[in-house]
């Protein structure tokens, strides 16, 4: 979801005695601005650009009397400041801006013509507003500050002497509503009848966090426990409040709140984390899943988890570790990157980022994080972003000082499904940033090769005169082989005055792309290479994008907007082929704020934020003088209320219309128009729903388009903790099972596909079977998109470089994002055949026979259940892999798969592979009477190390005389150099076949290697007494041994 870019860079933030360390970065509610709290100074930054707007240093004699800043809040409007210190006080600081001043950065030419400015990149077309700083008033804590969180126009302030004081911004207390932790009683769940409060004396909260969709408090305390405050009334009557307690967590040392997902993430001291979520039936907290790094990823411990952040879209969480280390999870536990795994020239953690404080930047492009030093001269990371107009010699004797920390930005590009997740109904990647876009390769998809020209990269490259992509076409994969990406530059014309960059969009031809900022919208043609952008600015500036952003037909951009002049909101259709112009827009008012956005053929739905669902009919209306479209007929359809299902219209992921249903059913041969809509499905923090047509009515009858027809309709709860889902629209295909499947990606508990199970029209018996059937596996990458038709799985990894001038400075490696891919097909046939669903698995198969890689797929198959039976330590009731062998026999590739999966496998693991799928010499000949004579080459490598070298060299012979009747005089060349290479003293040494025609010898797969004689003599004279006394009676026994063990290898 979200991967780090490029290299760090430092902000360049004094340090030293005058300001001291910087103790936390926290941004304002719309992330414009953000606070970097020091120890004795507070620094007001701009985000974008990077610039300071004023900064506030306390007079030494504050600092004696007050003490020093730990912790900082905003308020909601951004009018004011409050800052705890560690002398139990709370210091409010107003800010406002300054009317008498324009601006604070003044964008000023030299007079030599010769240094003035002419590209418009050079110009900041941002008001920087001129802030005014002021300490308002002081207020003293009683216990000291130990946690704070702003609660609407309400102020939280945790203390150390275990109360959770509510204030206003004015100061004043509230004190009716000032929370006791010795009065508040604490039980695992809310249906318990008797709770009991805190007994501990001493125990107090250490970090506080609040979610209104969650709907309170997740806190954790200084003994070690974590728990959730909640109450039954939204102004939080303490005679009310309640706690919940974190099961089986001792060790907490922070805590953070998803209000999309509703989830409590809490760091622990062995650095895992461990993600809860509220519990509907009981209102307890269950565990959801744990953050735990593999050996993979790093093979020691880097320490207690620090600090914990979500991303402003909730969908990845940073999580520091106090030994040093960065990583990010997605909202359910799938790991995306961690720096301990990055490419170091030593030690990860001999270099590793020890960061203290984080906080994300407008739409998560920016990670901004505090680093701890552990002491000397900081490195120069990068550039800084800002310098001081000091001396030089100032300048050098400022960095001579020792800070001990500094401020770190990482720059990041995130998926568009994060905000945007109607991009799912696509087959591309699609990652957007601050300023550009990465957007996979078009060419190579399967049934597109008619639409696609001869030279598929002239779309987007220039004229191809050595004919360098004369090939392209004729690769089908080359889209999910290809490691290429497509980077659209925005043009900074819009980003400067629109930044950030909140919604992106791709056809589904990927030719064209849609962008929409903090105003208005533009797009741009691949093919034409030209962006188009709003010819009057004041339309632009006169509504936001506020649901969604999406191509239909390729040839009207459709969206959710904001009218900010008319104070309404509406659906918003912009043609493709004329200029962005209100002249040329259709809009349909909306009675509530568009949330999202989703198309299935000509039926668009939206939700709004009233809960309500509303799907519309799209139709062109053709203009009176051409075939070229006039405008679109935008007609309500249906809506339905969803307000029973959620608790808040925010927490809705996803919603999409699809044409599956819980049965399974195939559409004719013949049709070739798009299959109707069947149901919709709706992702509520990570819960699929899906609502289904009833079938009340015909499927042909007229209905008006109407879906539903009941008043009351129940819902199917499909799965849980899910963060993203895929599902196909195509009209026809050959592989329904894979089409025709929806895909939903649960996070560190894999990926699940929702396969249909078409039955067997020639078993008339009742089966008493599922229509449909839900196929758990891991996949080894995240997947971003799904190409249902080829089976496999695309998706992006950051990979890291250390290049050679930074390995002496120590600084941290270049950070690149890779395209990845992987095939699934072998997951879904191994699952099937776990649930004795051979036929439904043969019959996936077939349909998938004219795949490239399908042989690969059987091999991976074989491979991954001979390696996991074969190395397995506890006994297996229900051995899969005869089955798998038996299931592979169906398929002319039998031969081949086996011989290459045991070419790839270890000599250990042979016995049990040739057990089940045969004598390796029974399947050479084999080989050799059905003419697939490379296949049979390939077994003589197996052969030459079970078989003696007589037998090897008879069967290589009759392999040569098979070849050289075939004309194959490369291979034929091949198998004389092999008959050459064996050695005639080899061949009165036999070695015994597997199976063995002689005697049988029992033992286990892996054996315990045998040691020598004279060990063995000690080890039983240890054992056994009478044994020594043996030895001394047939002496010729030590002399027969090594020669029997030697016959015997």
């Amino acid at each position: 979801m979200y991967y780090p870019l490029g290299l760090p860079r430092r902000l360049r933030v004094p340090g030293g005695a005058s300001h001291g360390q910087v103790k936390a970065i926290v941004c304002n509610r719309d992330r414009v601005l953000f606070a970097v709290l020091t120890e004795k100074s507070i620094w007001i930054w701009f985000s974008r650009p990077c610039v300071p707007v004023v900064v506030h240093q306390r007079s030494e004699e504050s600092i004696s009397t007050i003490g020093t800043n730990q912790m900082l809040e905003w308020r909601h409007d951004s009018s004011m400041i409050v800052v705890g210190t560690n002398k139990n006080r709370l210091i409010f600081y107003s800010i406002v801006v300054d009317e008498s001043r324009r601006e604070v950065y003044e964008q000023r030419d030299p007079p030599n013509p010769t240094l003035k400015r002419e590209s418009a990149e050079l110009y900041s077309c941002e008001s920087i507003p001129p802030l005014m700083f002021s300490t308002a008033f002081e207020r003293e804590v009683s216990g000291g500050v130990t946690g704070l969180v702003c609660l609407r126009d309400e102020l939280m302030v945790a203390t150390g002497s275990g109360h959770i004081q509510r204030l206003c911004w004015d100061g004043s207390i509230n004190y009716s509503y000032c929370v006791d932790l010795r009065r508040v009683p604490f039980c695992d769940d809310q249906l318990v009848m008797k709770a009991l409060p805190l007994d501990a004396p001493g125990v107090h909260v250490v970090d506080l966090e609040y979610s209104p969709l969650v709907g309170g408090f997740a806190v954790v305390l200084s003994d070690g426990r974590a728990a959730f405050l909640t109450a039954s009334t939204l102004k939080f009557d303490p005679n009310a409040v309640q706690g919940i307690w974190a099961r089986e967590l001792e060790d907490a040392t922070c805590a953070a709140i998803n209000h999309k997902y509703r989830l409590l993430a809490y760091g622990r001291a062995n650095s895992q984390g461990v993600v809860y979520l509220v519990d509907e039936a009981t209102g307890g907290l269950e565990v959801s899943h744990r953050m735990i790094l593999s050996d993979r990823d790093y093979g020691g411990s880097p320490g207690p988890v620090g600090f914990m952040k979500w991303t402003p879209d909730g969908t990845v969480l940073g999580m520091s570790w106090v030994g040093g280390g960065l990583s990010l999870w997605s909202v359910f536990g799938s790991l995306l990157t961690v720096s301990l795994r990055w490419d170091y020239s030593q030690d990860p953690l001999s270099h590793a980022i020890t960061i203290t404080n984080m906080e994300w930047g407008a739409e998560g492009y920016e990670l901004w994080c505090v680093q701890e030093h552990e002491g000397g001269k900081e490195a120069c990371w990068g550039k800084s972003t800002f310098m001081d107009n000091e001396d030089k010699k100032e300048e050098k004797e400022e960095e001579e000082v020792t800070t001990g920390t500094s401020v770190l930005q990482f720059s990041f590009i995130k998926s568009a499904l994060t905000v945007n997740p109607c991009m799912s109904r696509l087959v591309r990647v699609l990652l957007q940033g601050s300023d550009c876009l990465y957007l996979n390769t078009t060419e190579g998809l399967m049934g597109t090769s008619s639409s696609i020209p001869h030279d598929a990269l002239s779309l987007y490259f220039d004229d191809d005169e050595e004919g360098a992509f004369e090939d392209r076409a004729n690769t089908q994969f080359n889209v999910a082989a290809n490691k290429q990406w497509i980077v659209v530059p925005i043009p900074y014309k819009y980003t400067s005055s629109n930044w950030p960059v909140r919604y992106t969009c791709v056809d589904e031809a990927g030719q064209l792309v849609g962008v929409a900022g903090r105003n208005g919208v533009t797009h741009y043609s691949l093919r034409l290479r030209r962006w188009h952008l709003f010819g009057n600015e004041s339309q632009e500036r006169d509504f936001v994008v506020t649901g969604g952003l999406l191509w239909w037909r390729s040839s009207w951009l459709v969206l959710g907007a904001y009218n900010i002049p008319a104070n309404t909101d509406e659906l918003r259709l912009y043609p493709r082929d004329h200029k962005l112009d209100n002249s040329f827009l259709t809009t349909v008012p909306q009675p509530a704020q568009v949330l999202l956005l989703n198309i299935y053929g000509d039926q668009l739905i939206v939700l709004t934020a009233d809960c309500h669902i509303t799907v519309y009919n799209l139709q062109l209306s053709q203009s009176d003088s051409g075939g070229s479209p006039g405008s679109v007929v935008v007609s309500r359809v249906q809506e339905v209320d969803i307000s029973g299902l959620t608790v808040h219209p925010a927490c809705v992921v996803s919603v999409l219309l699809t044409s599956l249903r819980t049965e399974s059913w195939q559409a004719n041969s013949g049709q070739h128009s798009l299959l109707p809509a069947q149901s919709v499905i709706i992702n509520i923090s990570g819960k699929v729903l899906m609502i289904q047509r009833d079938q009340q009515q015909p499927l042909g009858s007229p209905n008006n388009g109407k879906l539903f027809h009941s008043a009351q309709m129940t819902p199917i709860v499909l799965a849980s903790g899910c963060e993203a889902l895929w599902c196909s629209s195509c009209a026809v295909s050959h592989k329904p099972h894979l089409s025709h499947a929806l895909w939903l990606h649960c996070g560190a508990h894999g990926t699940r596909a929702w396969l249909p199970l078409f039955p067997n029209s020639s078993d008339k018996s009742h089966t008493f079977m599922a229509r449909r059937i839900m196929l758990p596996f891991t996949p080894s990458i995240y997947p971003l998109a799904v190409m249902f038709e080829e089976g496999i799985l695309l998706g992006a990894e950051t990979d890291t470089s250390l290049l050679a001038c930074d390995a002496a400075s120590h600084h941290q490696p270049l950070m690149v994002v890779e395209r990845t891919s992987q095939v699934y097909l072998h997951h879904l046939l191994r699952q099937l055949l776990r649930r004795n669903l051979g036929y439904h698995a043969w019959e996936v198969a077939n349909t998938c026979r004219e795949l490239p890689y399908f042989p690969h797929a059987l091999e991976l198959l074989l491979h991954q259940v001979l390696e996991e039976e074969a190395s397995s330590k506890d006994p297996l009731p229900d051995c899969l892999l005869p089955r798998v062998v038996e299931f592979i026999r169906e398929f002319p590739v039998y031969l081949q798969t086996v011989v290459q999966c045991a070419r790839k496998t270890e000599l250990a693991l042979w016995h049990y592979l040739f057990s089940a799928a045969g004598s390796p010499k029974q399947l050479f000949i084999r080989a050799l009477e059905v003419a697939q004579l490379d296949t049979a080459a390939s077994y003589l490598i197996i052969l030459q190390n079970l078989e003696s070298a007589s037998v090897s060299r008879s069967l290589a012979t009759r392999l040569l005389d098979a070849t050289l009747e075939a004309g194959k005089w490369d291979l034929s060349k091949d198998l004389i150099r092999f008959l050459r290479s064996i050695d005639p003293t080899d061949l009165d040494s036999p070695k015994p076949s597997i199976p063995s025609c002689g005697s049988t010898k029992v033992g286990f797969t892996h054996a315990t290697p045998p040691v020598s004689p004279a060990c063995v003599d000690e080890d039983l004279s240890m054992i056994l007494p009478n044994t020594q006394m043996l030895l001394r009676r047939i002496p010729s026994v030590l002399v027969i041994l090594p020669q029997v063990l030697l016959s015997l290898v």
